[in-house]
């Protein structure tokens, strides 16, 4: 007896049941999802950034202040990494601990003759850039008026710089 041959069964093409354009607006959803994920973890971590900067600002501008209304000047320009011996009256300790644990990682100064020719606290990152000033501008925001040329806080691309105004 001679074998029969069988014909290879071929595959059935089943077509989705889901209009193209369905399809196309779920995976568009989808790629808009991610897209917010990404831009949320951005802003999460710049907003970090930002609140350990504005932490020192805020720490070092409160004793200076009082430094400047007790004794009727400005202490002399030091590093905000070192406790400055004058300042210890005022409960700047906590300043130097504040310094050591901001995420942005540069150089900060007090200076009785800031960029602008008045007492500042000036801070210059290691790495400058679009990052930093993206950074600093959430701080401006949150302290100041939000311009980066104007008001006490201002950020350029090289350092930002907070004028103490003892009125």
């Amino acid at each position: 007896m001679a074998e029969e041959a069988t014909p290879p069964a071929t595959p059935i093409i089943r077509t989705s049941l889901t209009p193209a354009w369905q399809q196309a607006c779920q995976w568009a959803g989808r790629g808009l999802l991610v897209g917010l994920f990404i831009v949320l973890g951005i802003m999460t971590y710049d907003h970090s950034k930002a609140n350990s900067v504005s932490q020192v600002m805020q720490e070092a501008r409160r004793p200076l202040l009082q430094y400047h209304h007790e004794k009727g000047g400005w202490p002399a320009d030091f590093n905000l990494t070192k406790a400055a011996p004058e300042l210890a009256a005022f409960n700047a300790k906590l300043l130097p601990e504040l310094v050591g644990k901001c995420r942005v990682v540069g150089v900060w100064m007090f200076t009785q003759n800031g960029p602008e020719g008045k007492p500042a606290v000036v801070f210059t990152p290691s790495s400058a850039g679009s990052s930093f000033k993206r950074v600093l501008m959430v701080v401006d925001g949150w302290m100041d008026d939000g311009l980066a040329a104007a008001g006490d806080l201002r950020v350029t691309e090289a350092k930002a710089w907070l004028t103490l105004t003892a009125e």
